[in-house]
């Protein structure tokens, strides 16, 4: 969800993300969530989202690194240069990955992010 996403991104520098934005009642009661960038089944099309980013800010898809820990989004790995699977139980997705990466704190993948 949005709030968990923004949080994260705040904490480390994220500039551009991609989630499910919360949508709340004027009471505050959650009662739906809206992709940012909507498949035709309503779930975040993550490829676009990068194809978004990488034409903003002017940066090739081969530069662009992409952290998941669900084995759904293994075919984003084919678009960009560095592919990070984050404390993934999916053997497939550790497979396909370009670096595995197994913490309790996110900021762990900077390291190979930040070169």
């Amino acid at each position: 969800p949005s709030f968990a996403v923004m949080d994260a991104a705040n904490k480390l520098g994220i500039k551009y993300t991609a989630y499910n934005r919360v949508v709340c009642t004027r009471d505050g009661y959650a009662y739906d969530t809206v992709p940012t960038h909507p498949t035709s089944d309503q779930r975040v099309d993550k490829i676009a989202a990068i194809r978004e980013f990488s034409y903003r800010e002017d940066v090739k898809l081969s530069e662009t690194a992409f952290v998941t820990c669900n084995p759904d989004d293994r075919n984003v790995f084919n678009f960009v240069g560095l592919s990070i699977a984050f404390n993934s139980t999916d053997a497939n997705l550790k497979k396909a990955a370009s670096i595995v990466v197994n913490s309790k704190s996110l900021a762990d993948v900077l390291e190979y992010i930040i070169k």
